[in-house]
């Protein structure tokens, strides 16, 4: 029992229902449980209670008075306090006064001699009566937003935008959502079958702006993003293979944004924005490092094979490495490109005018098709 201090002779923690373990401890002399459907008040407004919530604390021996309500939330009403061997106010409807000095005796004695536990439990009934709301306003998109002309959804309209040559055109700042797929995936739609791998958008732009492709369905889906000059060549990229994808303008004048579908199809957000130091990692041309699935699982002549395969598909040799570890690998002959699909051939020829952007390039797509090889983690 606490002794007579100039300290409250109650104090209060909360915790989520998961918690209740951990807060009820020898002596502890108050608890609230707060269910679904309403909160518990107090009449100081020092000890409320809200909804999904244990209220926990330490009666004293006088000076503590408080007159508890419980108020149901939209949708709810309060039938009373629930009837337990050691709960106050239990069966009435009305709202709970709980005093050290006015409590019945022998609950008072039993939890003032003791570790017992007083509870204030309200019961909350759902009526069915959900309020509503009426919302009034404007919603407006900022200027710099602008939808993809050529999106799957057909009560957008539709006007293509897939060529270097024939952008939409944005603001500076600009931030574009849209969707681009493969011929073939995704959802029902406007795009299905013709698949929409390309999205342009043409910006004037400064030096060191930044430029940020977030990919809505990485987990299914491979975008890249692509900058072009006005006469059509690439002039830098990024190609990895997760949600994000940025690149950095290199000089001030009018680009293009170019948001491709690797793989798959995922909506996007694209964006033009303030400068941002951008982290790139570093690229050994026609380097590669692989970890082979299942190795020291499989039987060693079936992970031999698998590896095999994996290798001669791309014409790789290994140069570092062992069993069950990360393997570097090295392309044998740069120039065999005939694991490009058709639309990469394209991207190359976009590329060809700088040798050391085109060397960046084709490493990174050996590697992401290299990942897509059965066998490789």
């Amino acid at each position: 029992m606490r002794s007579k201090s100039a300290e409250p002779l109650i104090s209060f923690k909360t915790a989520s229902v998961a918690g209740l373990a951990a807060l009820v401890l020898s002596g502890c002399r108050f608890e609230m449980q707060v269910g679904e459907g309403g909160r518990v008040t107090s009449s100081s407004g020092d000890y409320d209670c809200p909804a999904q919530t244990v209220c926990v604390g330490d009666i004293g021996d006088e000076g503590f008075n408080q007159t508890f309500t419980a108020v149901p939330a939209p949708g709810y009403e309060f039938s009373y306090w629930a009837a337990g061997p050691n709960n106050f106010c239990g069966g009435e409807s009305d709202p709970c006064t709980v005093t050290s000095e006015a409590l019945p005796p022998q609950l008072r004695n039993g939890i003032l001699s003791s570790s017992k536990t007083g509870y204030l439990i309200p019961v909350f009934t759902f009526n069915g009566e959900i309020q509503t709301y009426a919302v009034s306003g404007q919603i407006q998109i900022l200027p710099e937003s602008i939808l993809d002309s050529d999106t799957n959804n057909p009560e957008n309209g539709y006007a293509g935008n897939d060529s270097p040559f024939s952008p939409q055109f944005g603001s500076n700042p600009v931030t574009m959502g849209g969707y681009v797929a493969l011929s073939g995936t995704g959802a029902d739609g406007l795009v299905t079958d013709s698949g929409d791998e390309d999205d342009y958008v043409q910006v004037s732009a400064s030096a060191g702006q930044s430029v940020s492709l977030i990919v809505a369905d990485f987990e299914t889906a491979d975008l890249d993003l692509y900058l072009f000059d006005t006469n059509g060549e690439i002039v830098d990229f990024s190609a990895d293979v997760g949600e994000l994808e940025e690149l950095t303008i290199p000089s001030s004048g009018e680009w293009v944004l170019n948001a491709y579908a690797y793989d798959g199809a995922s909506n996007y957000v694209l964006t033009l924005g303030e400068n941002t130091s951008i982290s790139r990692r570093e690229v050994v041309p026609n380097e590669l490092i692989v970890e082979y699935a299942g190795e020291g699982v499989l039987k060693l002549r079936e992970s031999e094979d698998l590896r095999r395969q994996a290798t001669h598909k791309l014409g790789l040799t290994e140069t570092a490495g062992d069993l069950g570890r990360e393997r570097l690998v090295r392309r044998l002959n740069p120039d065999d490109l005939s694991w490009l699909t058709p639309q990469l051939v394209e991207i190359r020829d976009k590329l060809a005018h700088d040798p050391a952007l085109l060397a960046r390039w084709e490493t990174q797509m050996a590697a992401k098709a290299l990942a897509k090889t059965k066998g490789v983690a």
